[in-house]
C-alpha cells in the first residue's frame, strides 16, 4: 500500500537535499504550518470580507483589533498544524480536534455577525448586534489564548517524552578536599 504524500513534504524533501530525516520531518512541518496559516488568512479574509473581494459584501465593518487577531490565530493555527504534521511523520499521535475547534472560533470572531444566517435567525438584526457584535474581540481573544494553550501544552508534552531534546550538561563529581 502507498502513502499519499502532502506536496509540502514532497517540496521540502527536495529542496533539502539532507540525510538527516530530523530535519526534513523540521522543514516538512514549517512548509505544512506556513501553508496552513496562508490558507486560514486567505479562505477567512474572502469570507468574512476582511479581504476585500467583489464576492460578498460585509455589513459591519472590522474593529482594529480583528488584524492581530487574525494574524495571531493564523500563526498559532498553522504552529498546531505543523507541529501535528512533525508528530505524524515521527509516528506519533495527534488529535487535531483542538485545532478545529480554535480555527472555527478564531474564523467566528472576525466574521460578520449579520451575514451568518444562522446568528440573524437566532437571535435576529437587534440581538446579533447588541450582543454577538461587540463580543466579537473577546472572541477572537479567547481563541488566541485557546489555541497558545493547545500550542504549548502539546510542545510540553512531547518535550516531556523526547529523550533527543534532553540537554545533558556534563556531570562534575565534587572534589574532596583533605586537610
Amino acid at each position: 500500500m502507498r502513502r499519499h504524500r502532502l506536496p509540502t513534504t514532497l517540496v521540502a524533501d527536495s529542496l533539502i537535499q539532507v540525510s538527516d530525516a530530523r530535519t526534513r520531518n523540521v522543514v516538512a512541518a514549517v512548509a505544512v504550518g506556513l501553508l496552513v496559516a496562508v490558507a486560514f488568512v486567505v479562505v477567512v479574509g474572502v469570507i468574512t470580507d476582511a479581504i476585500d473581494t467583489p464576492l460578498r459584501q460585509r455589513l459591519t465593518p472590522l474593529f482594529a483589533i480583528d488584524y492581530p487577531i487574525w494574524a495571531a490565530n493564523a500563526l498559532l493555527l498553522g504552529g498546531l498544524v505543523g507541529f501535528s504534521s512533525y508528530l505524524r511523520r515521527q509516528r506519533r499521535s495527534s488529535n487535531l480536534n483542538a485545532m478545529y475547534g480554535g480555527g472555527f472560533l478564531a474564523a467566528f470572531a472576525i466574521s460578520c455577525p449579520l451575514c451568518n444566517g444562522l446568528l440573524v435567525a437566532a437571535f435576529g438584526a437587534g440581538g446579533v448586534l447588541s450582543f454577538i457584535e461587540p463580543a466579537r474581540p473577546v472572541l477572537g481573544g479567547l481563541a488566541t489564548v485557546f489555541l497558545a494553550i493547545v500550542l504549548y501544552r502539546r510542545v510540553r508534552a512531547y518535550r516531556a517524552d523526547c529523550v533527543d531534546c534532553e540537554i545533558h550538561a556534563p556531570t562534575v563529581e565534587p572534589v574532596k578536599v583533605e586537610a
